[in-house]
């Protein structure tokens, strides 16, 4: 990269970056490796019912699948949330 040539001759590194367009958080970042473990809560595999019970994840799909299968369907969420399966 043409900044580190020129930081390297001792040029300020703030007006180098500044010339460049760079941050200086974008300049120094060094990956510490952490990126390949998945970041957040677990995926659920359940869906919750009205009353309580647990469905699969893989069946709701299905069934919505099913509804959307048809000719001339075009159901938003809304309908798809409430459509009595």
């Amino acid at each position: 990269m043409i900044a580190t040539m020129f930081i390297e001759l001792h040029y300020p590194v703030r007006k180098v970056l500044q010339y460049a367009g760079l941050s200086a958080s974008s300049f120094y970042y060094q990956a510490s490796g952490e990126a390949a473990q998945p970041r957040g809560i677990k995926p659920s595999e359940y869906t919750l019912l009205e009353n309580g019970a647990k469905v699969a994840n893989h069946q709701v799909a299905a069934q919505v699948k099913s509804l959307l299968e048809k000719e001339f369907v075009d159901y938003g969420y809304l309908k798809v949330t409430y459509y009595p399966i």
